[in-house]
C-alpha cells in the first residue's frame, strides 16, 4: 500500500536562484476548514474530501479566517514578485 501524507502546508514559495533570504520558503500552514484532495494517473483521478479541524487545545475565538487571508496575500504577492524575477 502506497502513503501520502500532508504536511498542512500550502506548496513552497517559488525559488530565485543566487537570492539570499532569511527565512524559510515553506508555504504557511493551512487553517482549519474543509479541503479537498485528488490525485491523478494517467486518466484516472480518485478524490476525498476531509474537514481539518482546530486544535481543542488552543483558544477557540480565535479568527483562522482572518488569519488565513493575510497569510495567502502574502504568500501571493511574494510568489508573484519572484516569479517575475525568473523571468
Amino acid at each position: 500500500m502506497n502513503r501520502f501524507v500532508w504536511n498542512m502546508r500550502r506548496e513552497n514559495l517559488t525559488t530565485v536562484p543566487k537570492l539570499f533570504a532569511s527565512g524559510s520558503r515553506t508555504g504557511y500552514r493551512v487553517g482549519p476548514g474543509k479541503y479537498t484532495a485528488s490525485m491523478t494517473l494517467g486518466d484516472k483521478q480518485a478524490e476525498v474530501s476531509f474537514e481539518i479541524v482546530p486544535d481543542p487545545r488552543g483558544d477557540q475565538s480565535a479568527s483562522y479566517r482572518k488569519q488565513q487571508q493575510i497569510l495567502g496575500d502574502l504568500y501571493d504577492a511574494t510568489n508573484e514578485l519572484y516569479g517575475s524575477i525568473n523571468l
